[in-house]
């Protein structure tokens, strides 16, 4: 669901401009969840985030942690570069915390602020979600067939290797 949302909200430049402040409400984290996230499946969601998302992170802001999540995030932590690590703050369950990284006039009542209750901004996000519904289908069609990347660059989790900086059209 993270990347139809970022799919969605990058459709307007401004978004891609400024940039993002994230926040995960982990409450609901189980470590039923947690079994869903291989250290590959970690490696390349992270990758695809920081590097091909034409979105700039400014922060990551988890709340409402559980304990298990301290143990699952320092492998993600492996994946990050340095610069995002630097971006990530954990709040626990405290507002304090959160209202200094994130201004309540932002945050839904829930989270002690004055954005209005999450399940009207819940709806409405619903509402730009099935107004996108066409584009998110369609890009389901795109994929990678792996049988035809050539066994030198298998191991490189993107397939290619260097950068297009220097490439040479025709």
């Amino acid at each position: 669901m993270m990347f139809i949302t970022l799919d969605i909200l990058l459709k307007d430049e401004l978004n891609q401009i400024h940039g993002f402040v994230n926040l995960m409400d982990l409450d609901q984290l189980s470590t039923g969840h947690l079994t869903h996230f291989s250290r590959d499946a970690c490696s390349k969601i992270i990758r695809s985030w920081e590097h091909s998302y034409p979105c700039r992170n400014k922060a990551i802001n988890y709340y409402n942690t559980p304990v298990i999540f301290n143990a699952v995030m320092e492998i993600i932590r492996l994946f990050m570069s340095e610069k995002l690590k630097e971006r990530i703050r954990f709040h626990w369950s405290s507002q304090e915390s959160l209202h200094g990284q994130i201004s309540p006039s932002l945050l839904p009542e829930e989270y002690g602020g004055t954005a209005g209750p999450l399940k009207d901004i819940v709806a409405t996000w619903k509402e730009d979600v099935i107004k996108n519904r066409d584009e998110i289908l369609q890009n389901r069609q795109y994929g990678v067939d792996e049988s035809k990347r050539p066994e030198d660059q298998k191991e490189d989790a993107w397939g290619i290797m260097g950068s297009f900086r220097k490439l040479a059209t025709e």
